[in-house]
């Protein structure tokens, strides 16, 4: 955030008093908190704890700045409030009946103050605009409030979400890693293309047939010759003896292609790589 630098200073005369106005370089207007609480009546004590009010403020700190301004003894640090946010500060200030017993010029200042100060301030820098309402002003902070309530909400589940992104990979990863070091079986592979067929929504025979290419480049194995011919031969056996063919579906069953992978001895390379591509899958579809 750019420093503020004040570029129009004055004093407006409120309720038979002064009270500082500065309007910085980033078109705000800001008032002299301590102006104010003199205007008020309040004792040094009663202006300290007001001081102390506005800096631990969640809210009114966020309107709160310290201006470098020139006073009659030379450049001094100037507590200020921002002009939208003196309503809110004032109405926080209460009437308690002990005031309204033995101060009551003072209790009929601040609510001078609560009600008329900020208008007779925008005012006399604002003279051609509109000038915001209490409710406005107030609707304003609360709308800002609101804002900020839902950034941080959207901030934390962002977090929340990028947490769950990292903690299914390294479950990725430790599946893989697993994966790697098990010795494959029939079981373990079908189990895999379960699981890539999920993450991808392929087809488990266009999985197969996909590894099957990826085989053939890498190793050089056709393995869907081999099924091929191991079918076409226990066919020609059974025509052979019976006359008849097997069906379609009992020469899948007879004959598939892990079976012939472990009889190839190549069932861990088509493993090795189902279990690459389960990995770049989940990768993929957590850090698109």
């Amino acid at each position: 955030m750019s420093q503020l630098i004040p570029m129009e200073q004055k004093m407006i005369r409120f309720n038979g008093a002064d009270i500082l106005g500065v309007k910085a370089n980033d078109g705000k207007i800001y008032v002299g908190v301590k102006w104010i609480c003199k205007g008020i009546g309040f004792d040094k004590n009663h202006s300290d704890a007001q001081v102390k009010k506005i800096q631990s403020d969640v809210v009114l700190n966020k309107g709160a700045s310290n201006l470098t301004l020139p006073t009659n003894g030379g450049n001094q640090e100037v507590l200020t409030i921002e002009l939208d946010f003196l309503p809110l500060w004032l109405a926080k200030i209460s009437i308690t009946p002990t005031m309204q017993s033995e101060q009551p010029e003072v209790a009929e200042r601040l609510i001078e103050y609560q009600l008329k100060a900020k208008d007779a301030l925008a005012q006399a820098f604002l003279p051609h605009e509109r000038v915001l309402t209490q409710m406005e002003i107030l609707a304003t902070i609360t709308q800002r409030m609101a804002q900020q309530e839902r950034e941080e909400i959207e901030r934390k589940r962002r977090e929340a979400e990028r947490d769950l992104e990292v903690k299914s990979l390294q479950a990725g990863f430790t599946t893989l890693t697993d994966n790697l070091t098990a010795v494959p079986d029939a079981a373990k592979i079908v189990d895999l293309i379960n699981e890539y067929s999920r993450w991808t929504r392929m087809g488990h025979n266009e999985i197969y047939n996909r590894i099957y290419d990826i085989m053939k480049d890498q190793h050089g194995i056709s393995v869907l010759e081999r099924v091929h011919r191991e079918r076409e031969k226990i066919n020609a056996e059974r025509i052979q003896k019976t006359g008849r063919p097997y069906a379609e579906s009992t020469l899948k069953k007879m004959v598939n292609g892990i079976d012939v992978m472990v009889r190839m001895g190549v069932l861990d390379k088509f493993y090795a790589i189902l279990v690459g591509l389960l990995a770049k899958a989940k990768q993929e579809r957590l850090f698109p």
